[in-house]
């Protein structure tokens, strides 16, 4: 569970998925109760479009320690930047 599952591009691998929605079990919003595997994933540092086309470093790489199960209300309220999340260790928020 504490191996870090890394993806090549943006959207996260099915055993990424799997990885996480047994890791987080529920949106990882503070009270939400929807279970994991109806959310989306998000990016805890967000995923640069064009950081290889730069030549610069991916700042928010696909990798399980970035990700965190958000439902879908929750991830447009932190992508609105209305809310910030932050993950000091893997699969803590």
């Amino acid at each position: 569970m504490n191996t870090d599952i890394s993806a090549p591009g943006y959207t996260p691998t099915d055993r990424q998925r799997e990885q996480i929605a047994l890791r987080d079990r529920t949106c990882v919003f503070p009270w939400c109760s929807q279970p994991a595997r109806r959310c989306d994933l998000d990016h805890t540092i967000p995923f640069d479009h064009a950081a290889a086309a730069e030549g610069r470093p991916q700042p928010g790489p696909t990798i399980t320690s970035n990700l965190g199960a958000l439902c879908r209300r929750h991830h447009r309220l932190k992508t609105s930047g209305r809310w910030r999340v932050s993950q000091p260790s893997h699969g803590v928020f």
